[in-house]
């Protein structure tokens, strides 16, 4: 064939909307390879009939599959190995989809925590105490002794979202402090507690920074404002439960019922006190 009736690199880039620099990537990756390359000048040249296997490598793309996925649909010699290429792929879109109605259920629940925003709830704190059952749940937790800052919350949050990455973890947009101290003192030094995110499921292996929380009774009790705010709503909780015939059986958790990147203003949050209980 003779050059001229090539395409040269900028004429494929043109041709097929890729630049430069994918086409050079698709080379290097093996995906597709120029049909011929000058010796001397190192220019590439393409045949036209590979704008077809451009169009193969776009169409599937477009379809959700990676350009190794692609490459071996291209390079598969019968249509067995392409059906086992398209089962694979069916399973991971049966896990999207499931991943995209929890994302979804995830937004309608944010939806409803913005319109608290607009209006927020005001509970008082002689209201709202109740005693619930609660099921298992699993979270990711980093515990420490030190001051309760919102510095310390983002360095925590970034090194559990390190963890998520990693090991491609399910979560939910729920974030808890585990107080272990005397939660009046919170401000005031530094105490032993834990920065934690809440799993959508249990996770299918055992990691170190992953514990569940066990299901029990929990009291618990709904606030919206600052940690000043809550104060009161605390120590109303914790007369009601040495009042009633329980006694507290673990440490404070704070479950944020606002974002802890959404505030309504700063320091303002809706959270829900839950402390597990056991008959006396």
């Amino acid at each position: 064939m003779k050059k001229d009736e090539l395409l040269s690199i900028g004429e494929m880039s043109k041709l097929t909307s890729l630049g430069p620099k994918t086409l050079k990537y698709y080379e290097k990756i093996g995906l597709l390879e120029p049909f011929f390359i000058d010796p001397e000048s190192k220019y590439r040249y393409y045949n036209k009939g590979q704008l077809y296997q451009v169009i193969l490598i776009k169409k599937y793309k477009i379809r959700g599959f990676s350009l190794k996925e692609v490459k071996s649909i291209l390079i598969a010699h019968n249509p067995d190995e392409i059906m086992d290429i398209y089962q694979k792929k069916l399973l991971d879109f049966e896990k999207g989809i499931k991943r995209l109605q929890v994302l979804k259920k995830e937004f309608q629940e944010r939806v409803g925590v913005l319109k608290n925003l607009i209006t927020p709830p005001q509970v008082a704190p002689d209201q709202g105490i109740q005693f619930t059952e609660l099921p298992a749940r699993w979270i990711i937790f980093i515990r420490s002794v030190a001051p309760f800052n919102h510095f310390l919350i983002s360095t925590r949050w970034l090194e559990m979202q390190e963890y998520v990455i990693e090991h491609q973890l399910d979560i939910s947009d729920n974030y808890l402090h585990i107080i272990y101290d005397n939660y009046t003192k919170l401000l005031s030094e530094p105490l032993d507690h834990e920065h934690a995110i809440l799993l959508n499921s249990k996770p299918e292996k055992e990691l170190p920074f992953i514990r569940p929380i066990p299901k029990g009774l929990f009291a618990t009790q709904t606030v919206s404002g600052t940690y000043e705010n809550s104060l009161p709503a605390f120590h109303q909780l914790m007369r009601s439960i040495s009042e009633s015939s329980f006694e507290t059986d673990g440490p404070v958790i704070r479950l944020f019922l606002t974002p802890y990147l959404l505030k309504a203003e700063p320091g303002y949050y809706s959270i829900q006190f839950q402390i597990p209980v056991r008959k006396k």
